[in-house]
């Protein structure tokens, strides 16, 4: 019954669906207060009613219901009787813009593992109550709430995984934080600003053995603390934002990091000369004081490298990714930074946005690897870009809000899985604006594409030295794809795991973006194209 318009009421006979479990009312926004009959509902697990702005009382259910969503709704008050709901495991209250406070007596629900209060922009205040009785909660989200402090005895939810309190009014941890061992993410940035507040959390961080999220962006910070190389498990950093010139070289120690962010760090000077050898990935667009990033090139499972409005990258910096471009090698995967000159080593280049490939009779075939490059300019201020290939693993994240002050150049790489017996290809690339305006950000100036057969890579991986690395040290090499779980159904709160997958931005499919398309089917498409502009 989701997103249905029409429903403005629920029939009081709805008392008599004994059995149901479960029951979804998101989106139907003409939906009125639901009726009282909901309590004789008592095998009723999971109720969900996000998204129904016309709700401004909070339901009455049975005491038996599991799972509560309520977010984004007209409410203004959680009654006092939300504490006879004792079986209650996950309650989502977010996005409830007119609730101002909680009830003390919400502190009685022992069973919940998941209080989700993000977007409840008037919160000030939790209930310290919460701390004493709240074993089992695993997961606080507080997000974009007005919330000024966490409570001092936070370090009793000894079950506590996941705080999420970015942009919020926090300025400061308690000292009982450094008692939650479980914690597993810790999300605060655009919070803590003063300076004070960095240094009531910074002597906890070593406590953390279990984390593996941490975000500390734009929280005005001036100096990374060394003890950051001693959280062993983190596989995800988010430093952007802040105001420090170096990172410590401890960070080598993070073994299983695989993510680090520093966008916008414009005070960076140098990325440190070793980077833990299984980073992934590495955001550093923006950084306008970036001079020397010859660490990145020494993890041998990079995938992104975006270095983008990076100009004063020295010379040595330039060489650095140009020497990087061994096609054979094909690494990083995606590369992204200042420049003008495509290598002389892409042997397919045109100039615009298309070029033609005739195969070779050997290459006409299924086992063939792209290597492309793009080089594109700036056509106005617009901020927002994505660049993505419709096959490739897409970050619509991490492209959003750039502007460009010069020429950059695109490199990636993939896989064509279905050339079949084509004896030529076409190849035809777009940057598309994702915003509301028709008008493109850039402008393709030169394409260049170099195919690589699976053969040449094979050859190039047996005679790597990373093949070695592989071998030696793969149990050091953390991969979120392969290690960490599939998240649950969201019905349901899932037990205990690794938060890390909700944590960070997951990489799905986007709309195309990059099109790779053989050449009957080019031609038949263009000539459907000249046919409707004729």
């Amino acid at each position: 019954m989701s997103d249905c318009q029409s429903i403005r009421t629920l029939p009081s006979s709805v008392k008599h669906l004994v059995s149901l479990k479960s029951l979804s009312l998101n989106g139907c926004k003409h939906l009125e207060n639901l009726p009282e009959s909901l309590q004789k509902l008592t095998r009723l697990e999971t109720l969900e009613v996000s998204g129904c702005l016309n709700i401004n009382e909070f339901p009455r259910v049975a005491k038996n219901i599991e799972v509560l969503r309520i977010s984004d709704t007209s409410i203004d008050e959680v009654p006092a009787r939300i504490c006879d709901l004792s079986h209650l495991r996950s309650l989502d209250i977010s996005g409830n813009k007119r609730l101002q406070s909680l009830p003390v007596s919400i502190s009685e629900l022992t069973s919940l593992e998941k209080l989700k209060l993000s977007g409840c922009s008037v919160l000030e205040s939790l209930p310290p109550e919460i701390c004493q009785t709240m074993s089992c909660l695993r997961w606080l989200d507080l997000e974009k709430t007005s919330i000024k402090e966490l409570p001092e005895n936070i370090g009793s939810l000894i079950a506590l995984e996941v705080i999420q309190a970015r942009r919020t009014a926090i300025r400061r941890a308690p000292w009982s934080i450094g008692r939650l061992h479980r914690l597993q993410v810790l999300a605060i940035g655009n919070s803590f600003y003063t300076s004070e507040g960095l240094h009531s959390l910074c002597p906890h961080l070593s406590r953390f053995d279990d984390l593996r999220a941490l975000c500390l962006s734009n929280m005005n910070m001036i100096e990374i603390p060394n003890s950051i190389g001693n959280l062993w498990s983190l596989s995800e950093l988010d430093l952007s934002g802040n105001n420090f010139e170096h990172i410590p070289a401890s960070i080598k120690r993070l073994t299983r990091l695989n993510k680090l962010d520093v966008n916008n760090c414009q005070r960076l000077q140098a990325l440190p000369d070793e980077l833990p050898l299984g980073l992934l990935y590495i955001y550093a667009h923006g950084c306008t004081s970036l001079t020397s990033i010859s660490g990145c090139f020494k993890p041998c499972c990079l995938r992104k490298l975006v270095a983008s409005n990076c100009y004063k990258l020295d010379q040595e910096a330039q060489n650095l990714i140009h020497r990087n471009m061994k096609l054979d090698a094909a690494k990083p995967e995606h590369s992204y930074f200042p420049g003008r000159d495509v290598p002389s080593c892409f042997n397919h280049q045109a100039m615009g946005s298309s070029l033609r490939i005739h195969l070779p009779q050997s290459q006409s075939s299924s086992d063939i690897l792209d290597t492309l490059f793009l080089h594109f300019k700036r056509v106005d201020d617009a901020q927002e870009l994505v660049v993505m290939d419709e096959l490739w693993y897409p970050d619509p994240k991490a492209f959003a809000n750039m502007s460009f002050g010069s020429d950059h150049l695109l490199l990636f790489n993939r896989s064509c899985m279905s050339m079949g017996s084509y004896n030529e290809v076409f190849f035809e690339f777009s940057i598309e604006n994702t915003g509301d305006s028709s008008n493109p950000l850039v402008e393709v100036k030169k394409s260049a594409v170099h195919l690589i057969t699976f053969k040449d890579m094979l050859q190039e991986h047996d005679s790597s030295s990373s093949q070695q690395f592989s071998n030696d040290n793969n149990e050091n090499i953390h991969d979120p794809d392969l290690e960490l779980s599939e998240a649950s159904d969201e019905a349901e709160v899932p037990k205990r795991r690794l938060y890390g997958n909700d944590f960070l931005q997951k990489e799905q499919p986007n709309h195309k973006r990059i099109k790779l398309l053989p050449v009957p089917s080019a031609r038949k498409r263009h000539s459907k194209s000249h046919q409707l502009n004729e």
